[in-house]
């Protein structure tokens, strides 16, 4: 694991840099993402779910 974060945030600079934006295009039950997580045997919702944690735990040490 690298550990990259879906972004970077350097406090000594004064503007703000966007480098490349990554989506997910029309992240739905049929999108490319979900149908391969669904073929690897997990739900839609599991999905959506496991995505939300890990984005809460990469958070949460940060606000403590």
């Amino acid at each position: 694991m690298l550990g990259l974060r879906p972004r970077r945030h350097d406090p000594g600079g004064r503007h703000p840099w966007v480098l490349d934006v990554k989506t997910i295009p029309g992240f739905t039950e049929t999108s490319t993402l979900p149908l391969a997580a669904e073929a690897a045997g997990l739900r839609f919702d599991a999905l959506v779910e496991t995505i939300l944690e890990g984005a809460l735990q990469n958070e949460a040490p940060a606000k403590l």
